[in-house]
């Protein structure tokens, strides 16, 4: 008898020390739950510059946009999420005169569902999106900026996808006299292999509207990829393709500018990539760049560069 007793006092001591463990598991679950998600990465490069016109040879070691985010999203309603993001910078490269975090790059609340998402504060504009051949580390070919507007002080929305149909407009809350651009609207479509972008900018006072197109098409490891800007007396154009083998990446484009009061810029780049592990990343890049105002070169220079980043 007393060893029944003695057992039913054990196994009850027992279930009772499990049931706080749950307890206990359960509240630090929850805690966890309302922490935000911390990332970030740190991008070094080192960048040699040879200038034609000047017959000067110049190299740097320097940060490549590191950054330290944070984001969080939790459940307001049923089908209706509550979320942030915050994204500081600083410089990795040089400990002298560092000031830590220096700047932002980043940073939005807002809400999302089945009608999309709204937000507001500072963000990548949807006047960017057509911009397909955004893959470069340092030196790009993507985009002339005739299409793009202020990132900061604006109201976003983003529809959701209707089979692969999807648009957005971003609109500035706070208008400063320098904002040459107030308004900017997208509509994308994307069906299997094939991708295209329309972004749209309206201009404010003398500032011209704007207009830039991107499409992708994919075969298999192979992306090319292709787009067109166009204000005024302004264009744009951009060529480029991207292959993947293995833990590498092979990337190549050339584009051109033909601007106003006579000015033309050509650029050819080519990229080399390998991802070392799913942390880790090192890659070459290498970029001609020639500028012309009427018949004079302004500019006649190549860029290579070697870099790493490291991100979680």
């Amino acid at each position: 008898m007393k060893k029944t007793l003695i057992a039913s006092a054990v196994a009850a001591a027992a279930l009772s020390s499990n049931a706080f463990a749950m307890d206990h598991a359960s509240d630090l679950a929850e805690k966890l739950d309302l922490m935000p998600t911390i990332y970030g990465n740190i991008q070094l490069v080192n960048d040699t510059t040879d200038d034609s016109l000047t017959d000067d040879t110049t190299s740097e070691f320097a940060d490549n946009g590191s950054t330290l985010g944070f984001k969080h999203e939790h459940e307001i309603a049923s089908g209706i999420s509550g979320y942030f993001k915050a994204e500081l910078e600083f410089d990795a490269d040089d400990k002298e005169g560092n000031g830590g975090l220096n700047g932002f790059d980043e940073a939005y609340i807002g809400v999302k569902g089945d009608f999309g998402s709204v937000q507001f504060g500072s963000d990548d504009t949807v006047a960017e999106d057509f911009d397909v051949m955004d893959f470069e580390e340092v030196y790009g070919i993507g985009t002339g900026n005739l299409v793009g507007m202020s990132e900061g002080d604006n109201i976003q929305y983003r529809s959701p996808d209707f089979n692969g149909l999807t648009f957005g407009v971003t609109q500035k809350a706070d208008q400063k006299p320098t904002d040459t651009v107030l308004t900017s609207a997208s509509v994308g479509y994307s069906a299997d292999a094939f991708g295209a972008t329309l972004s749209y900018a309206v201009g404010r006072g003398d500032a011209e509207d704007a207009f830039g197109l991107g499409g992708t098409f994919a075969i298999e490891d192979l992306t090319l990829m292709a787009s067109y800007e166009d204000q005024d007396k302004a264009s744009y154009a951009a060529i480029g393709a991207l292959y993947t083998m293995g833990a590498a990446q092979y990337g190549t484009g050339d584009n051109g500018l033909d601007g106003a009061a006579e000015e033309t810029v050509d650029e050819f780049w080519l990229q080399a990539l390998y991802n070392i592990s799913d942390n880790m990343y090192t890659y070459i890049e290498y970029v001609d760049a020639e500028e012309e105002t009427g018949s004079t070169t302004t500019k006649d220079q190549s860029n290579f560069s070697i870099g790493a980043t490291y991100y979680f």
